[in-house]
């Protein structure tokens, strides 16, 4: 689903202080500037609402975007466990961002391959009892302003980043996935999977679910050490 300015901004302004209540006033300011029309609550109703539609979120029973007092708005995803209780940033479960896969060339059939590939490597890391892992919108929004793995993750605030690269050389592709602790900048992980283009294209979700494989040791392995390095 193609995601327009206006949602994208307003999710680019609650992402800068997740939690934080944004006023329809500052959406406004952060949307048109200074510029002043009749319709502008209009406007931002539609914008928030295909914002929830691309992040699959609905305002009855929110994931990611909160309604306050029917006037403000904030990012919850990093606020609440899944029974709606809060969490403490210390002790919550580790926040992983997949980032879109880098690749050399624009090609329309690699753009659905990698697609699926990340999808696949999402939905597997999100299985994992004890994960959250970002929606891909929210992602790429911070990714295509600054690619760079770091500073992604610091503006998502997230705890690990997992980015790739993906080559198709002739009959064959070369995938390259790491794990990067944000905190640290450290490299956690990095991993080379090499397959048959036609293999990838008949199951791109087996590729995405080994990629995801190789990364949910590592992130189990730190946040357990870190939990326990809390708790001294």
């Amino acid at each position: 689903m193609r995601v327009g300015q206006q949602p994208l901004k307003i999710l680019g302004l609650l992402l800068e202080h997740p939690r934080k209540l944004r006023t329809r006033e500052e959406i406004r300011e952060r949307l048109w500037g200074t510029i002043t029309f009749v319709n502008f609550e209009q406007s931002i109703n539609k914008a928030v609402y295909h914002l929830r539609e691309v992040l699959g979120d609905v305002s009855s029973n929110p994931r990611y975007v909160e309604t306050v007092a029917g006037s403000r708005y904030r990012f919850i995803y990093f606020a609440r466990e899944p029974d709606g209780s809060e969490r403490v940033r210390g002790r919550r479960v580790p926040l992983v961002a997949a980032l879109p896969f880098v690749r050399e060339e624009s090609d329309p059939e690699l753009e659905i391959l990698l697609h699926r590939i990340l999808n696949a490597l999402i939905d597997t890391i999100s299985r994992e009892a004890g994960m959250r892992v970002l929606p891909y919108a929210a992602v790429k929004h911070c990714w295509e302003s600054d690619p760079d793995p770091q500073s992604v993750g610091h503006r998502l605030g997230v705890d690990f980043v997992a980015p790739g690269e993906i080559i198709r050389q002739g009959d064959e592709l070369f995938l390259h996935s790491g794990l990067v602790e944000v905190g640290s900048g450290i490299q956690l992980r990095g991993a080379e999977f090499r397959q048959l283009y036609a293999e990838a294209v008949k199951c791109p979700e087996l590729l995405g679910t080994m990629v995801a494989d190789q990364l949910r040791p590592f992130i189990m392995h730190r946040s357990g050490r870190e939990k326990k390095e809390e708790e001294v």
